[in-house]
């Protein structure tokens, strides 16, 4: 094989549960696909959306530019449209079988490790009705802020909801009846006052045989959907030794998944919160994601940054998009400690989005907080 075809079916989950994923969801993270930008060599490409000719009904992913059988498939999850794909690409490569993806990626498969670890949030369980969520919603939990509501397929931002207070809105339970007819379950847990959130990076090669990648801060939005990833060799706010215990806490869990059979990459995210009886404690396995991640994707840039250096991708929004890359070398030249800020994704000169991902490098012992605020706030502007 000659090179890589990085596919970004942000909507893996939905196609493993035999749903595509919605035009307006595509729309919005049209502008990731470049996350592949640090692990691309000179032959891979980037598989584009959109049709195969001009009588095309229907979206799908681009013939690449190549001969046939001359490209590996790097999907951002496997699922049976990404098998297929394999097949019209002419791809020789072995993949994983699908139901063990499927089956690890289901939030239930996670909630029961976390019983089994005795590390479950008080008060989360499964529900399997109308009945039982509007019953556990209206008992409560200790702390405040209502609950989460999480589809047992789905990634972060789209697969969950939150629920405030003791009754459940219509909104919510129109999405929860869908997700219960589709799944059969529903996971539920109290929101959680978080203090910082990781993800676990691995690469599981053949059963038993794991290679732990490295640990990515997690920075998530208001609505715990993705905002940004921070690597480097110091973590805010996060001590080696926690780590560590937390990677003891996670290992024979990565074990355990080596050993179904998946092979590839594997996400793991991880919160410290405050309980409501003001304990600080790990939530190890808040996410099991046997697929590539943002953070993992961000990682790969720890190759292409100064050692002593920390480096932060973020979710970036510009609605003036011809002046996005003036804006960062502008805020680039003019901010203390800021080593570079670029425009990664999507690829080119030529925006069609006006959202996509920027990587900031820094010293870091600037106030990486307030860096990141004041450069996403310049590219905000709307003058």
């Amino acid at each position: 094989m000659s090179g890589r075809l990085y596919v970004s079916n942000f909507g893996f989950e939905d196609e493993l549960s035999g749903e595509t994923i919605s035009r307006t969801a595509r729309a919005a993270t049209m502008g990731l696909c470049g996350v592949w930008a640090p692990m691309l060599g000179p032959s891979d490409q980037i598989a584009s959306w959109g049709v195969e000719d001009e009588s095309g009904a229907s979206g799908c992913w681009k013939s690449p530019r190549c001969g046939h059988g001359q490209l590996e498939l790097v999907p951002w999850g496997w699922s049976p449209p990404m098998a297929d794909l394999v097949e019209k690409v002419g791809s020789m490569q072995a993949i994983p079988d699908l139901d063990v993806v499927e089956r690890v990626n289901r939030r239930v498969w996670a909630f029961e490790r976390e019983l089994e670890l005795r590390m479950c949030p008080l008060g989360a369980g499964i529900v399997e009705s109308i009945g039982e969520l509007r019953s556990m919603v209206a008992k409560g939990h200790d702390g405040e802020g209502g609950w989460l509501v999480k589809s047992d397929l789905g990634g972060a931002g789209r697969g969950q909801r939150r629920i405030r207070g003791e009754t459940v809105d219509r909104v919510v339970l129109d999405w929860v009846t869908a997700m219960l007819n589709r799944d059969g379950l529903v996971v539920i847990e109290p929101w959680l006052e978080s203090i910082k959130e990781v993800g676990l990076q691995f690469e599981i090669e053949s059963p038993g045989k794991v290679h732990r990648c490295g640990v990515t801060e997690l920075l998530v939005t208001g609505t715990r959907g993705y905002r940004g990833s921070r690597l480097g060799n110091r973590l805010p706010g996060i001590c080696p030794e926690s780590v560590e215990t937390l990677l003891a806490i996670v290992d024979p869990v990565v074990t355990e998944i080596s050993r179904t059979g998946y092979v590839g990459p594997l996400g793991i995210d991880s919160m410290w919160y405050r309980a409501p009886s003001g304990e600080l404690s790990w939530r190890p396995l808040q996410d099991i994601n046997a697929r590539y991640t943002m953070g993992r994707c961000a990682l790969e840039w720890a190759s292409h940054i100064p050692h002593e250096a920390g480096a932060s991708v973020m979710v970036a929004s510009w609605p003036i998009r011809e002046s996005v890359d003036r804006r960062l070398a502008d805020v680039e030249s003019k901010t203390a400690g800021l080593f570079s800020a670029s425009r990664f994704s999507p690829q080119g000169a030529s925006l069609e989005t006006e959202s996509g991902l920027v990587l900031l490098v820094y010293d870091q012992s600037v106030e990486i907080d307030q860096l990141e605020d004041h450069v996403l706030q310049e590219l905000e502007r709307t003058d």
